[in-house]
């Protein structure tokens, strides 16, 4: 399996990836992203701290990976990490951690279920903050030589 990303903070619409198919339909088009979720005091504290870890070279790998892993969480974790990827303008880790989290839940034994989900709950928690983004999931033949399936996870 791999994973390809497209996350625009500065609120451009996103793309998708295409490797093995010619886009159509909905998947061909630039997806936005609603926003309107509305955060309580600790998600807005805990944003900001996810923010400023973010942007700070000494705990941006860290930060990106903690945003990641709360995206696999869903839910308020999701929206919270969400909203901290937006307010950072400075986020060069992010897309790379959003992937390897993605090779993580893999080498976990995870199934391509699984990482649906977790791409469902990215999608979800950044179209909650108004953040366009989209996954594309690409899942291969045993021996990696064939795509056997190219799916698309993006904001709203």
């Amino acid at each position: 399996m791999q994973l390809r990303s497209v996350i625009n903070t500065n609120g451009d619409l996103a793309s998708c990836i295409n490797v093995s198919r010619i886009l159509t339909g909905t998947d061909a088009q630039p997806h936005d992203a609603k926003g309107g979720a509305r955060l309580s005091g600790w998600q807005l504290q805990r944003a900001s701290d996810l923010t400023q870890a973010l942007c700070n070279q000494t705990t941006s790998i860290q930060a990106a990976r903690d945003v990641a892993r709360a995206l696999v969480a869903g839910g308020t974790e999701s929206l919270t990490a969400a909203k901290a990827v937006k307010e950072a303008n400075c986020v060069s880790q992010l897309v790379q951690a959003v992937n390897d989290i993605g090779d993580a839940l893999q080498e976990a034994g995870s199934t391509v279920g699984e990482i649906e989900q977790y791409l469902t709950n990215a999608a979800e928690g950044f179209s909650d903050v108004a953040v366009p983004a989209c996954f594309t999931l690409l899942v291969a033949n045993a021996d990696a030589t064939v795509v056997a399936s190219e799916k698309y996870f993006y904001t709203s």
